[in-house]
């Protein structure tokens, strides 16, 4: 018993093993505010970022060893698991907003994605060279 619970505790304890640092990182190249939005499990939402035009900014994220993609928050012992990441325009969010392809982060295919987004009608994000 005491066998179990020790190798218990050193699964439970150990879960960066399981889990790999990777990025999203964002460019506007639009003309307007880009506003993202992480949908978290649970039917939840978190602000990712506001970008100004010409702005960039990288979000740190994390893989488990299944493709699932999560943020590690200060002050929060748990994985906030990420169901999708939505960016639009900053002033019509809800008319404008696209979920991007995380797919090849989840299929560990790529640690860092890097994407060119414009947040006109609809929001565009493509890959960038």
């Amino acid at each position: 018993m005491r066998l179990l619970l020790l190798l218990a505790l050193l699964v439970w304890s150990t879960p960066a093993a399981a889990e790999q640092p990777i990025a999203i990182a964002l460019d506007n190249t639009g003309e307007a505010p880009l506003r993202c939005q992480y949908l978290l499990a649970h039917w939840m939402s978190r602000d990712a970022l506001r970008l100004d035009p010409g702005a960039a900014a990288e979000l740190p994220l994390y893989r488990q060893a299944d493709g699932a993609l999560f943020l590690r928050q200060p002050g929060e012992p748990r994985p906030l698991f990420v169901e999708a990441l939505l960016c639009g325009d900053d002033q019509a969010f809800g008319e404008t907003a696209r979920q991007l392809d995380l797919s090849a982060l989840r299929r560990a295919q790529a640690d860092r994605l890097a994407l060119r987004c414009d947040a006109a009608d609809p929001t565009i994000c493509r890959l960038a060279p």
